[in-house]
């Protein structure tokens, strides 16, 4: 059986709500943005290994199912404008990115070389919603 040796990534701390927390250093800021959103906190996350979709932030709340929709169309709508014209799409962004519901939340899950493009896609989110907490 063959294994593949993952190398651990560079953690970081900050702070959320006055409790400091442990996190990927390559997903801190898009933790922060899911933490500005109004009601949205994150459990566990992953900044993923590069040519794999498997970078992920679990998140949940009670803000949380209000994410789903506009996220969901945000996926969709960056899929279909990266393959206008196009019989067959692959490798597109919005092949990347997968946004599934779990019963204890929602999982986002992306390619870790699009993570750029994720982060823009969530502060565009944000600015949908009103001022969460700090």
């Amino acid at each position: 059986m063959d294994f593949i040796l993952m190398r651990k990534h560079k953690q970081t701390t900050m702070k959320i709500d006055g409790v400091t927390i442990t996190v990927d250093a390559g997903v801190r800021k898009l933790i922060r943005q899911f933490h500005e959103l109004p009601g949205v906190e994150t459990y566990h996350s992953c900044q993923g290994h590069r040519g794999a979709t498997d970078a992920y932030v679990h998140f949940g709340g009670p803000g949380a199912c209000q994410l789903l929709v506009p996220l969901a169309q945000m996926i969709l709508s960056e899929h279909w404008t990266t393959c206008q014209n196009r019989p067959v799409c692959r490798g597109s962004f919005g092949r990347s990115v997968r946004l599934e519901v779990t019963g204890t939340g929602m999982v986002l899950r992306w390619d870790p070389k699009d993570y750029r493009r994720l982060l823009l896609m969530i502060a565009n989110l944000r600015k949908s919603f009103p001022v969460g907490h700090e």
